[in-house]
């Protein structure tokens, strides 16, 4: 269970493990990040599943709630923000 709401769970992470998938980042980071990222042993990329509701079937399968944010695109994306970043502080 995850600890957000309806167990939505609409963070995904990327966890860069090597020097090749950190030189990919690299293009994207400010210049005071580029040192301390490529040496660092671990970078986690943290995203938001705008759709995370597709994933109800399994996480939150008792009720239809992936209908609460398909009919409803502004609470779908206040919940997906928020429960992501409350996953990331995790």
């Amino acid at each position: 269970m995850g600890l957000t709401s309806a167990n939505c769970c609409p963070a995904r992470f990327i966890f860069l493990m090597t020097s090749e998938s950190k030189e990919q980042l690299k293009p994207a980071l400010s210049s005071g990040n580029i040192e301390k990222t490529m040496t660092a042993p671990l970078t986690v990329l943290v995203a938001t599943d705008q759709k995370f509701y597709n994933q109800f079937a399994k996480l939150f399968p008792h009720t239809d709630a992936k209908s609460w944010f398909t009919s409803n695109p502004k609470l779908a994306n206040e919940t997906a923000l928020r429960n992501s970043s409350m996953q990331a502080r995790i």
